[in-house]
């Protein structure tokens, strides 16, 4: 978990910078604060999700919940409904995945 997090981490930071330093063409600075840094969170926690759901960890749902919100505000904020829906509809199927898993392993255990 330290491994997927700190990977996030160095990822979400290496983005900042290049935008900062405007390194990445058509990218200003005003451009990292437009989403209230929506966008840099949800990536990392969805990044974090993934790392973590590969070593069948059940905290990654968590993770990928919270990046899916941050997504979703900020595609209130872009005024992208397809984003917000995307978003919920992919929390729904989330949920609905984590509920299976648990099933699963109570089948198992019996």
């Amino acid at each position: 978990m330290k491994k997927a997090i700190l990977l996030s981490f160095i990822f979400t930071f290496f983005a900042l910078t290049l935008a900062y330093f405007e390194l990445i063409p058509g990218i200003s600075k005003e451009a990292i604060f437009r989403y209230y840094f929506l966008d840099y969170i949800g990536i990392m926690f969805i990044l974090v999700g993934q790392s973590l759901l590969k070593g069948k960890n059940k905290i990654a749902f968590l993770f990928y919940v919270i990046g899916l919100i941050s997504n979703a505000g900020m595609g209130y904020f872009m005024e992208s409904y397809v984003v917000i829906m995307f978003s919920f509809l992919s929390i729904w199927i989330f949920i609905q995945n984590w509920i299976q898993w648990n099933k699963d392993e109570k089948i198992k255990h019996y």
